[in-house]
């Protein structure tokens, strides 16, 4: 079997981690902060991607500039999104 045979979906709720830019720097002293794709199921599901597999998400997001933001970033990972819908 090759790893790029198989096809895992999670289905989970997506984090996002909002972050200074350099380890071990306080928030406070930062001038300005990162927001990056988080939680263990996206960090399983973006190495299982950079490995070759065909990962998906099933999800929830909320509809606004966080959620549209958070399936561009997976989708541009090579995370399938077509099963995370938008919910207000």
């Amino acid at each position: 079997n090759d790893i790029r045979d198989l096809y895992t979906i999670c289905i989970v709720s997506i984090m996002d981690q909002i972050s200074p830019p350099r380890a071990g720097q306080r928030i406070g002293d930062a001038e300005h902060l990162l927001l990056l794709p988080s939680g263990s199921a996206t960090i399983f599901v973006t190495a299982l991607a950079a490995l070759g597999a065909r990962v998906g998400f099933v999800s929830r997001v909320g509809d606004d500039e966080l959620g549209r933001w958070i399936v561009a970033e997976l989708g541009g990972l090579g995370i399938d999104t077509s099963a995370i819908a938008a919910v207000s």
